[in-house]
């Protein structure tokens, strides 16, 4: 959305508004499922045998790319009202839910035929008494659980919704977001058998899981060129300015690896079973052409009898979940002739980036001047509260029986990667403002209205390895388990007031000067957080009886975080 080229637009009563929205969404289900069976029964003379083999594997890769601007540019624009610039890729409301007291029971909410989703996002509204834990115009977490009924949640935690003394009016707001949400799972089973008559059965499984996401957006609201050829004001306001961008891009991504493989026999040797069962979760924001989030007023002239606002904010957030299982079982039994063999595996890996260059700006020549006969202000603000929850978990569980030989090796492991690399900016450089109230300019990582909204990492990585041998000669187990987290959130978060930007380092010094009112504020906060737990479990036994035995077992767990 777009004002350029020498264009004029006047209202003699009422507001301007130049308005750019992209809700992009993109919803994506793969899924791979392998079955295999055999079966011998050992008939008349049989010597033997049965086999099978199975593999899963589902991919999903998904990319949003946009730009989303809204403008004026080397033009004049002359409003009665306000004048509002806003571009937006950020959650939009969707459907309003109206509910009362009497709908709500045991900390939940019916509400028939909602539609909504656990990991969808709820404005909750009252214009009387708030229920329980719940602030009116504050955003929840919702957690479906069933069609008619929902619970809302903070930082994973159910809320109360006690009624007592609260309005009977209630209603929460449904928000649609600028998104990926995807879902890959591979599923594998195999199984094989005989009674034997001589031996060899075997099983093989697989599966496997990859979901990759990326998400490139520019969003840029500015004012450009907005002077008069006189070199007076070109952009008159006789309300308030607003120069907003927003951003909350959003990707969920679901992935899971499956393998279960048994066999079989009940003696005359060998067996087998080999597990696979891999998930991979891949997203990224940020990463391709990069993303940023910009509002700036530049070579401007600009006359508002109320505030002006300069607004740049980001909320993306990346929500993954990936595990990876195998489980195997061997088996042989009766007049076993030895071998015995049962592998796993299991691994579930998540690794998630956002990089995001946020920045609020008045800046070169621009000059900014709001009535002195009224208090309006000057505000340039830059926030950015976005947030990873990653959780990995891998399984590998492997059993062999015998009589006979041994076995079962296990091995489960997890790793997720987080990263938030962002460059967080509000400043003056170069311009001329004039306030008949105060001069704001910010630059937090922290919701002044909400403590706990903030930039945040939080992990969760998991693995468990069990063994289990048995025979009765020779027995081996094994096991494994690791888990290993790396968390890191690298940032720069500045306000400045000054004659040049400290990042063109070739730019030459243009006077600054800022008058006002009322006070002048500059404040630069980062209170970025990082949350990880991480354990590794594996237990091996081993039992050879009378003729030698074995059993191994390690769990590690190693979390690093800067």
């Amino acid at each position: 959305a777009i004002v350029v080229d020498s264009s004029l637009v006047t209202t003699n009563s009422g507001d301007v508004h130049v308005l750019a929205v992209d809700a992009s969404d993109i919803w994506t289900d793969a899924g791979g499922v392998a079955v295999a069976i055999a079966i011998n029964k050992g008939g008349s003379g049989s010597t033997a045998a049965a086999a099978s083999g199975s593999v899963g594997i589902a991919n999903a890769d998904n990319t949003i790319e946009a730009t989303v601007n809204a403008y004026l540019q080397d033009s004049t624009v002359v409003a009665a009202g306000n004048i509002n610039i806003n571009a937006d890729s950020r959650n939009q409301t969707e459907d309003i839910l109206d509910f009362t007291t009497s709908a709500v029971s045991d900390d939940a909410i019916t509400l028939a035929g909602h539609g909504l989703h656990s990991g969808d996002r709820v404005v909750y509204r009252s214009t009387g008494q708030e229920l329980g834990a719940l602030v009116s115009g504050k955003a929840y977490t919702v957690i479906v659980q069933n069609d008619g009924t929902i619970q809302l949640t903070e930082d994973n935690v159910v809320l109360s919704l006690e009624t007592s003394g609260a309005g009977t009016d209630h209603q929460l707001e449904t928000i649609g977001s600028y998104k990926i949400d995807a879902l890959a799972f591979g599923v594998a089973l195999a199984a094989s058998g005989t009674t034997s008559k001589q031996g060899f059965t075997g099983a093989f499984a697989g599966a496997g899981s990859v979901a990759y996401n990326e998400i490139d957006t520019q969003v840029a609201a500015y004012i450009s060129g907005g002077e008069a050829s006189d070199g007076s004001a070109g952009v008159i306001a006789g309300g308030s300015l607003s120069v907003t961008a927003a951003d909350s891009a959003t990707i969920r991504a679901d992935s899971g690896g499956y393998a279960l493989a048994l066999s079989g026999t009940t003696g005359g040797g060998l067996t087998g079973a080999l597990e696979v069962g891999v998930s991979v979760a891949i997203n990224n924001i940020g990463q391709g052409d990069g993303q940023s989030v910009h509002a700036y007023i530049t070579e401007s002239n600009v006359e508002v009898v109320d505030d002006v606002l300069v607004d740049a904010a980001s909320t993306s957030e990346i929500a993954a979940l990936s595990i990876g299982a195998a489980i195997g079982v061997a088996g042989s039994v009766g007049d076993s002739e030895g071998l015995l063999l049962s592998l796993a595996g299991g691994g579930g890996g998540s690794y998630n980036t956002i990089e995001v260059d946020v920045e609020a700006a008045i800046k070169s020549n621009s000059t900014i001047t709001t009535d002195s006969g009224q208090s309006g202000s000057v505000h340039v603000h830059a926030s950015d509260y976005s947030k990873i929850w990653s959780d990995a978990g891998g399984l590998g569980v492997a059993i062999a029986f015998g009589k006979g030989s041994g076995g079962s090796l296990s091995i489960g492991a997890s790793v997720a990667e987080n990263d938030i690399a962002k460059s967080l900016r509000a400043y003056i450089v170069g311009s001329y403002v004039t306030a008949a109230g105060d001069v704001d300019v910010a630059a937090t990582t922290e919701n002044p209205d909400d403590a706990s909204d903030r930039r945040k990492i939080d992990s969760w990585t998991m693995a468990g390895a069990i063994g289990v041998g048995a025979t009765k000669t020779t027995t081996l187990t094994g096991s494994g388990a690791g888990a290993f987290s790396y968390n890191a959130i690298n940032n720069t978060t500045s306000a400045f007031i000054s004659e040049r930007d400290p990042q063109d380092t070739s730019a030459s010094a243009i006077t600054t000067v800022v008058d006002s009112g009322g006070d002048v504020h500059l404040e630069a906060v980062d209170r970025s957080e990082i949350k990880s737990d991480s354990g590794g479990f594996s237990l091996a036994l081993g039992l050879g009886l009378k003729n030698g035995a074995g059993s191994l077992s390690v769990g590690a767990s190693i979390s690093e975080n800067e």
